[in-house]
Parts: structure tokens; sequence; C-alpha cells
């Protein structure tokens, strides 16, 4: 949640952010995620790597356990109100929706390029060979 994405895809062996946990290259693993973040490697605090680089261990037996989770430094710092939060959210959902009534376009689609219920197939060929074929789709009523 914190970078936006999630460590790696899968873990198989060609994921390559997967490849540098199992090889224990955690310091190529944060340049690397780090690379399109502001202030690079500076954007993730040092407590933060140290709490995932202990979670994300190839050995299930290196990696902490809850209470060891619960009560690490990263966890023990400032979190946010129930207001705080609240209001980034209006604020976001605000800026959504100036975008979205930005994009709205300024004229209304040609009506005729809907065909209810057809669906038209292209087809190779002559010009006579070239007519649209045309398939009627009855729609289901549900009760």
């Amino acid at each position: 949640m914190v970078a936006q994405h999630p460590p790696f895809g899968k873990a198989v062996a060609n994921d390559a952010h997967y490849k540098l946990i199992v090889a224990n290259r955690l310091d190529l693993f944060w340049k690397f995620h780090s690379r399109s973040k502001p202030n690079g490697l500076d954007f993730f605090s040092p407590e933060f790597m140290d709490l995932i680089n202990s979670m994300l261990q190839h050995e299930p037996i290196h990696r902490p356990s809850l209470s060891e989770i619960k009560f690490h430094p990263w966890l023990q710092g400032k979190t946010a109100t129930e207001q705080e939060i609240r209001e980034e959210f209006l604020k976001r959902k605000h800026l959504l929706d100036q975008q979205s009534s930005q994009e709205q376009p300024d004229h209304q689609p040609d009506p005729t390029i809907f065909n209810y219920g057809q669906v038209n197939r292209s087809v190779e060929g002559t010009e006579e060979e070239q007519k649209l074929p045309t398939l009627t789709r009855q729609p289901k009523k549900y009760l």
C-alpha cells in the first residue's frame, strides 16, 4: 500500500522481483522499486524497508511473528485520525469528479452506430461477398 503496487507479481522463479528476494539482493530490490518514486531511495523509510525485508524473507522460519510485526518500530509511528482520513478521501473524490466532468464529450454520438440486438461481422471477398451478415440476438428476460 505504501508503494502502491505489490512487491512482486508472483512467487515464481521467472519473476524478476521475486528472484531478488530469493537471492537475498534486497538492496537491488529496493533500488528497482524506488526508481520511479519521488526522492528515489529516500521515498521508503529505513524502518519500512527493515519491516518489509523481514516479512519477505524467503525462508519462513526467518520471518517475524505477528506480535513482532505489531511491535516493529515502523508500526509505532503516527497514524492518521478518522477525520484526517475522511478529509483526504473527500479531497480525492473531488479531484476525480473534476477529472470525469472534464473528460465528457461535448457532443452525442450518432445514434445509428448502435444497432440494438444486432451484431455485424466483417467478411473478406468481393463486394457482393462483403455484405455484412447480421445476427439477431434476443435478450433474455429474468424474473
